[in-house]
């Protein structure tokens, strides 16, 4: 059964990581995925405390990924609107991408959130040189956060995985 169990978590588990290129909180897919592969081993490897920890690091994570752009922006003197031209445009990136497979959501996704804090920043007239360090400073915050995410991500997935072989 583990190696059932084992195998379901795993795809599920790496289904779960491919998301978090196109910026979606694929960690949640692994809380599931461990969830579901404690309730197939009826819980003998690991209980259910284990599946709540794991939500909690994923709610930090996600947490971490939506005010880490907006902090760094802020320190920058960024407004409102640069924070949300920054999530609309890191969305649309993502889903546009470039014409590369998968890499292209990625910098879509990042250069989506630069350009709209950019632009954000210049509707509400910001100055061009603050609009470009604000808009810098959400880039870095997304590229940080999300690779804190994806190690997140692995992290989870390595313990789990040990604990079921």
């Amino acid at each position: 059964m583990n190696l059932l169990a084992l195998g379901i978590f795993l795809a599920l588990t790496l289904l779960g990581l491919a998301s978090l290129i196109f910026g979606l909180p694929g960690n949640f897919l692994v809380v599931g995925a461990a969830a579901l592969a404690g309730a197939l081993t009826a819980w003998n490897e690991f209980n259910l405390l284990l599946v709540l920890v794991l939500f909690l690091i994923t709610l930090l994570g996600e947490a971490l990924d939506f005010f880490l752009g907006a902090l760094l922006a802020r320190g920058e003197r960024g407004g409102r609107a640069s924070m949300v031209g920054a999530m609309v445009g890191g969305i649309a990136g993502g889903v546009m991408g470039l014409p590369l497979p998968v890499i292209g959501n990625v910098i879509g996704a990042f250069l989506g959130a630069f350009l709209g804090a950019l632009a954000g920043e210049l509707l509400t007239g910001g100055k061009l040189s603050e609009a470009i360090g604000i808009g810098f400073r959400v880039l870095f915050g997304r590229i940080l956060s999300s690779g804190i995410k994806v190690g997140l991500g692995i992290g989870m997935a390595v313990y789990v995985s040990l604990k079921l072989v």
